[in-house]
């Protein structure tokens, strides 16, 4: 797999960052004004926002035509599992499903479980949890994927680490849970990070499974089940 497609991903993700810093300053030049409309780090439906969704569908894709193939004769089921939870994190990105969360608990705490937290951010628990459930139980297939595609997982762990370090660690500040990033200009620098960080994970992500895709053993089994 040419890393040019990885290098070409991290470059238009900075080149998203540099736009959105350098319109961000207040001016009344209205191409400007729009250039940070679009390219609005921080708001839904922009293109960074729409770039990201894109890769993380691509991802999800990907793990189906894995799943289809039978790549390296991984279990269908892990790939399935895979597939569904980056379908699941494109359709969060585009339609910002994590923000109904607070919602959910704020009715859950009211009729059952007083004791849910359902301040801001209440969003991270329940996504950590099942990511820790996920991982708990794909835990088989990550030893099995990282025998046979050791390379490949490497980009899939380190895109997995820059990822959450963005969209939770980051995240968390953001929301001044812990009051860190108080002034704007911090408040900006800090969403400029921590939106790199997760675009940045999903393009090694997207790298990954890519390589998984264009391993040799899995071209041999696609060809042959052509033939």
């Amino acid at each position: 797999m040419n890393k040019k497609i990885l290098f070409a991903m991290l470059l238009t993700e900075l080149m998203f960052v540099f736009v959105y810093a350098a319109t961000r300053v207040g001016t009344s030049n209205p191409l400007l004004k729009d250039l940070y409309f679009w390219f609005d780090l921080d708001g839904e439906g922009r293109v960074p926002a729409i770039f990201s969704a894109l890769q993380l569908a691509a991802v999800g894709g990907i793990w189906f035509y894995l799943a289809h193939k039978s790549a390296l004769r991984l279990p269908r089921g892990y790939l399935v599992l895979f597939g569904s939870v980056f379908v699941f994190l494109a359709v969060d990105e585009w339609a910002q499903i994590h923000e109904q969360v607070r919602h959910f608990l704020r009715i859950l705490k009211s009729g059952t479980a007083p004791w849910l937290y359902v301040g801001v951010g209440a969003w991270i628990p329940v996504y950590l949890l099942s990511g820790a459930i996920v991982a708990a139980v794909s835990a088989p297939f990550s030893i099995l994927l990282w025998k046979r595609a050791q390379g490949a997982f490497k980009f899939l762990v380190l895109g997995g680490l820059l990822f959450l370090f963005g969209a939770v660690l980051l995240e968390i500040s953001s929301y001044r849970m812990f009051r860190i990033f108080t002034s704007p200009l911090w408040y900006a620098a800090e969403v400029a990070v921590e939106e790199f960080f997760e675009m940045a994970g999903a393009s090694l992500i997207l790298y990954g499974v890519l390589k998984i895709a264009s391993h040799p053993a899995h071209a041999q089994n696609v060809r042959a089940a052509q033939g």
